[in-house]
Formats: C-alpha cells, structure tokens, sequence
C-alpha cells in the first residue's frame, strides 16, 4: 500500500482530458476544498490499514512519490505472491498519461523489498 501522503486529483489536460473517470467524477468537489478532501483521503486510507492489520493480512508500505498523485491507488499497480520457496511479481504497466511513470517506481520498490 502507499500512503495518500501527495494525493490530489488532477485537472483536465488540455488534449487528452481526465485521467481517468474518479477524477472526472470527483474533481469539482476537490478543486472546492483540496484540504478537505485530503483529510477525509487519508482516514480512509488508515481505515482500509487498520481493517487489513485486524485481519492479520500482511501489508507492505511503499514511500509515496510526490511525483505521483494517483501513486495512493497501488492495487493496480502491482500483485506480488510469496509461497513456500516462491517470489512472483506482477507489474501493471499504465499506459495512460497520468500513471505510466509508476510502473519503474513499483517496480524499484518491488526490487528493494524483496532484495533484503
């Protein structure tokens, strides 16, 4: 999981639009209080950690990138397995505009976890 820690929605881009359709749906209501959705962001986002950790289901915490605002949203981002003498990695690779660079930040991060 990554931490809403840079979250922000984006506004349109001149020729390609929104992102995707959350941003779309939502972007009215975060350009009136950016803070406020911040906020409520990052109770959730605490909310969804707590329920996993209660359910003694592992999470791993990655360092958010300020050069990646939709970064918060990694279950899309990556899989990772780990069995019995077994490590398998599965790396989306976002071809949209507003992700595609995280596909090299996931997978460095993937690297470094399971290097140590």
């Amino acid at each position: 999981m990554c931490s809403p820690d840079y979250f922000k929605l984006s506004p349109p881009d001149p020729v390609h639009g929104h992102p995707n359709i959350m941003n779309e749906e939502n972007y009215g209501f975060y350009a009136k209080n950016p803070q406020k959705f911040h906020s409520e962001s990052e109770k959730q986002w605490n909310n969804l950690l707590s329920l996993l950790k209660m359910r003694d289901i592992s999470v791993e915490i990655i360092t958010a990138s300020e050069e990646f605002n939709d970064q918060v949203f990694t279950a899309d981002s990556s899989l990772s397995l780990v069995g019995k003498n077994k490590e398998i990695s599965i790396i989306s690779k976002f071809s949209h505009w507003g992700r595609s660079g995280e596909t090299k930040y996931q997978q460095s991060k993937i690297n470094q976890l399971y290097s140590n």
